[in-house]
């Protein structure tokens, strides 16, 4: 039998706060810094951060208890049968509800109304709970409970170790947070439950690679779920459960040559086993990860940070097949996009998965939550035209808007919720040298610099100009590291300390300064930000003599809302357009727009200039409905033919299993 060990809880507290040493991460480049260290201050991120808190994860729970999400636990807790028992949805609902659950488990500490809405929802969780300790509403629920529908853990079941990962992360948060254990060992006894039936020698209990994209394997987050819980309770038993699921999936051989499968649950898989590498350092692992996710970024990637090229399956497509119309590019796959490369950051320390996590935030995940704060995108067009209507559902189906308040399928909304809640885990890094900057958020972080606690403080207006000012406080003679982030993007950029230059700084780099630190100490930050034209590759036949515009981490597009009276399927601008731009405090809660010329094609040989305006991507559709755009074209060949309605591509299997 093997031997448990734990460590004590405080141990894993004090030491991944301030900057100290942890028992963890130690195959990591640098070590990640919590959310319980950082505060948002205002900018822009606070503001989409405060609207998350304040209006979303409210009205998304009580869109939860009017349609049915919770009381799937009342019915379970209560023994509810008959039809007044009857489970709403499928067996992955309650993976919807953890996330709101750890979202309003960060929140709760700001708010006095999330507090107690948390407080009811795990108190009812717990309720719902068998005592051996395991947690599946679908499975529990009586009527199929008692008539044998469907028994736990069957090999052709689904989701049970899924929403058990998300139940566990939730209460990680809300521990984390708060220093309640409640929810942790709720958690904790649902995985010793998972360990005990399934660990080595035993096996998953699932069947593997069956035909449908999205059951390759149980829908992966327990791997991430379960380094999580090691690294709360230092129990060995839940690391080796990580590295027997990649074992037992084949994670080494040929199956994971390149991505293929459901979008979001492959980007959590690889999540997952960067997140295992990070404890074990395992190098096959390492360079299991590092291929796949170069086969992401080079082939298969839209340039707002998400992948998912066809509904079928919500899968990865073929190899630079990235139609725009027909996108799925669901906002799960962006926030898992960060996760993933967050994780990297950690394993390789460079400055491309920082940038990558930017660009998924910035524009797929932000384009998933509405600017009233109470609606959302689930897949994402690139291209949007009302006389072809939506892809993937029909046009008017949410009152007349394209984005819907509720979503049968409510995995993205309460996603986007818990990533701003813990927003703070991604902006700074640390090593035994110093602190890194890797997003710029306004925030203040309490840490350690030279073995002093002081704070450092993050201002800028970030993403709409580049300048970012960093205070030092609290601090006296301290030699440490100070590094800030010059995005690949960025040419140009100059670092400063209290006004004096103090070295190069090119893109793609951390610029790192080593001194003596006193209290009022300024590093200075600015970095040149101007239009960008991305051409088009020419491997990616949807891009074929179109362009598209970037202002900093941010994609842009033309929509009719702004341009009315252009016919924005027939214009064309020039390959090397130089767009002007503004920054407008009334447009779309404040945004940096373009402008540029452009052509509006009638016929082959007759034109009429036109002034085009483009507003960021993430921004679209919160107005109303009209034709929308992120690669315009620049050949008037196809100003002159607007494309006809794309078509959803069949889903690819990379040769496997077909």
């Amino acid at each position: 039998m093997k031997k448990t060990v734990r460590y004590s809880l405080s141990v894993f507290i004090a030491a991944a706060s301030l900057g100290q040493a942890q028992p963890f991460y130690n195959h990591a480049i640098v070590k990640p810094i919590g959310f319980e260290d950082v505060t948002i201050n205002d900018g822009f991120i606070k503001k989409v951060r405060d609207r998350s808190r304040d209006v979303g994860t409210p009205a998304y729970m009580a869109e939860f208890e009017k349609h049915g999400e919770i009381q799937n636990y009342r019915m379970v807790a209560n023994n509810i049968q008959g039809k007044a028992g009857k489970h709403y949805l499928g067996a992955n609902v309650d993976e919807f509800v953890y996330k709101q659950l750890e979202a309003m488990g960060i929140y709760a500490a700001e708010s006095e109304e999330i507090a107690k809405l948390h407080k009811s929802l795990a108190e009812l969780i717990v309720s719902a709970q068998d005592k051996n300790g395991y947690l599946n509403t679908f499975y529990q629920n009586p009527n199929i409970a008692n008539f044998g529908k469907h028994k736990r853990f069957a090999p052709l079941n689904r989701f049970e170790l899924y929403d058990f990962g998300h139940y566990a992360q939730a209460a990680v948060a809300h521990f984390r947070a708060t220093g309640d254990r409640g929810l942790l060992d709720s958690a904790l006894r649902f995985a010793d439950l998972l360990v005990a039936k399934f660990a080595d020698p035993n096996d998953l209990p699932y069947a593997l690679y069956q035909k449908p994209l999205n059951k390759k394997y149980e829908h992966p987050n327990h791997e991430l779920a379960m380094v999580a819980l090691y690294r709360v309770t230092g129990d060995r038993r839940y690391l080796d459960f990580v590295r027997q699921t990649y074992e037992e999936y084949g994670f080494f051989g040929p199956k994971f040559n390149e991505i293929w499968g459901h979008a979001v649950q492959e980007t959590l898989l690889y999540a997952g086993a960067a997140d295992l590498y990070l404890e074990i350092g395992n190098q096959d692992l390492r360079e299991v990860v590092k291929r796949l996710w170069n086969d992401r970024t080079e082939r298969k990637q839209y340039i707002i940070g998400t992948a998912g090229s066809t509904g079928k399956g919500e899968s990865y497509g073929a190899p630079y097949h990235l139609p725009h119309e027909a996108a799925y590019c669901e906002t799960c796959v962006g926030i898992s996009s960060i996760f993933w490369n967050h994780k990297m950051l950690l394993a390789h320390g460079e400055v491309i998965h920082a940038d990558e996590m930017e660009r998924s935030l910035y524009n797929n995940v932000l384009c998933g939550y509405a600017l009233n704060g109470k609606e959302y995108f689930y897949p994402q067009q690139l291209r949007y035209d009302p006389g072809h209507g939506l892809t993937h559902r029909k046009p008017g189906d949410a009152g007349g808007k394209l984005r819907s308040p509720y979503l049968r399928c409510s995995c993205c909304p309460p996603n986007i919720h818990r990533l701003f809640a813990s927003i703070g885990d991604y902006i700074y890094t640390q090593s035994n040298k110093g602190i890194r900057v890797d997003l710029f958020v306004a925030s203040s972080l309490k840490c350690k610099l030279g073995g002093q606690v002081g704070t450092l403080i993050q201002e800028t207006d970030y993403p709409w100009n580049g300048n970012v000012k960093l205070t030092v406080k609290g601090i006296q003679n301290a030699s440490a590291e100070i590094a800030v982030r010059i995005p690949g993007w960025c040419e140009g950029a100059v670092v400063k300390v209290n006004g004096k230059n103090v070295q190069a700084a090119p893109a793609g780099k951390y610029v790192s300064v080593k001194r003596k630190w006193n209290d009022g100490d300024v590093v200075e930050l600015n970095m040149p930000m101007h239009p960008r034209v991305i051409p088009p590759n020419p491997k990616v036949k949807a891009q074929e003599g179109r362009t598209a515009l970037m202002y900093g981490p941010v994609v842009y597009c033309i929509e009719h809302a702004d341009n009315p009276g252009i016919d924005l399927r027939r214009i064309t601008v020039e390959q090397n357009v130089e767009p002007k731009t503004e920054f407008d405090a009334q447009l779309l809660g404040g945004v940096v727009k373009m402008t540029m010329p452009a052509k509006q094609w009638i016929t082959a040989g007759n034109a009429k200039d036109v002034t085009l305006t483009a507003i960021p991507y993430y921004a679209w559709a919160n107005r109303e409905i009209g034709y929308m755009n992120v690669w315009p074209a620049t050949d008037r060949r196809i100003a002159l033919a607007p494309p006809a309605k794309e078509t959803m591509a069949e889903p690819y299997f990379a040769g496997h299993n077909q």
